[in-house]
């Protein structure tokens, strides 16, 4: 019996045996891992070496104020002791103010264009502006009897530098959409004085010459038409055409020239209406022409009555539009504002005044300009 389990038992081994070389793996349910010992307090503590991260709180975004009216309320104007209401302070240096009524901006004497808001200097200009609008120039050469317009097609363009006899000048202008009816100053020239600018060909291939009048072309003498007839000899110094309205040049019935140095002012027959009694006459707007007596500035109509008396150092237009109900005097050096009666709405404070629109104006006070608010500074100084 003893030998029987011997031998059972050997069996056994020798089978297990077999198989495992038979095999040559070991399948994974027969492999047992290791047993992991579990960390002690004490154990864990020597191995941290940083405190575990905890986020940091984030506090609660504060609930934005509702905004209040001074928030938004622009920067208080600067008001000065006189009673001047500065909208921008007087800090900025310009060599002159200019008003270009061609494209409606202000500009320096460099043509920069200068900020109605601020004062201040914006960029430069460029090319192919000019200040104001164009005029007609009407010359005539009394010894050729030529009859043009030394600006005529945009340039000296023909060979007789935009001239042409007198008896067809008046067709020509009007092929181009030029009236020479109502009254002109025309100005007297030898148009034998030109100089070549270079030639260029017709539609037909011709080459023809271009000619431009030079400077001592222009005899400096002028005379008076009327719907294409001369009321007048060349006796005149210089002159300006005097409408009754603005924007309507040809309703003019009134001229005014110089004579020997003294101006006063011809109607559409060639009869005196004004004397020849004035150091100065300049066209201010409409009825209106600023004139000077004695050396004091005033104010006459086209009648010859005195609507602005004779008292300043002289007179020009507050700016465009309809600011133009505002006049800029000068008195003793300084610059303020009267109205068309003559009475002062605005003391005689600044070096200078030009308006912007009804209501501001740049002004240069103690060498500097600053933009000013008209009504607010009449309402100030009047309290002064």
């Amino acid at each position: 019996m003893r030998k029987l389990l011997t031998l059972v038992v050997l069996s056994i081994v020798l089978c297990i045996a077999a198989a495992c070389s038979r095999e040559g793996t070991v399948r994974v349910e027969d492999i047992t891992p290791p047993a992991q010992e579990e960390p002690t307090d004490e154990s864990f503590q020597e191995d941290a070496t940083e405190e575990p991260y905890e986020p940091e709180e984030t506090p609660p975004m504060a609930e934005p104020e509702p905004p209040t009216e001074e928030t938004f309320e622009p920067t208080p104007p600067l008001i000065t002791d006189e009673g001047i209401v500065w909208i921008a302070p007087p800090i900025h240096e310009h060599d002159a103010i200019i008003y270009c009524g061609h494209c409606g901006i202000f500009v320096n004497s460099q043509r920069q264009i200068i900020s109605t808001a601020t004062g201040e200097l914006l960029n430069d200009w460029g090319d192919g502006h000019g200040i104001g609008g164009f005029f007609l120039e009407i010359i005539y050469d009394p010894e050729r009897h030529l009859l043009g317009e030394p600006h005529f097609g945009g340039g000296y363009d023909r060979e007789f530098l935009g001239m042409y006899p007198f008896d067809e000048a008046f067709a020509q202008f009007e092929s181009h959409g030029i009236n020479l009816h109502g009254l002109y100053i025309v100005q007297a020239v030898d148009s034998t004085k030109r100089r070549s600018t270079g030639s260029g060909l017709r539609s037909n291939d011709e080459r023809i010459e271009f000619w431009t009048l030079t400077d001592d072309a222009f005899l400096g003498d002028f005379a008076v038409m009327y719907n294409g007839e001369f009321i007048t000899d060349f006796i005149f110094d210089e002159g300006f055409v005097w409408p009754k309205d603005d924007r309507i040049e040809s309703d003019a019935d009134t001229v005014a020239m110089s004579l020997e140095g003294m101006w006063g002012t011809i109607d559409n027959y060639g009869n005196v209406s004004i004397p020849f009694i004035f150091n100065h006459m300049r066209r201010f707007d409409g009825d209106r022409a600023v004139a000077v007596y004695e050396g004091n500035w005033g104010l006459i109509d086209r009648y010859g009555n005195i609507l602005v008396p004779f008292l300043f150092d002289e007179i020009y237009h507050f700016g465009t539009g309809w600011c133009r109900y505002w006049i800029v005097a000068v008195y003793n050096g300084k610059h303020g504002l009267i109205d068309k009666s003559g009475n002062i709405v605005i003391p005689f404070f600044f070096d200078h005044i030009f308006g912007i629109n009804g209501n501001t104006a740049f002004a240069k006070y103690d060498g500097l300009y600053g933009i000013i608010d008209i009504h607010q500074t009449i309402a100030h100084t009047a309290q002064q």
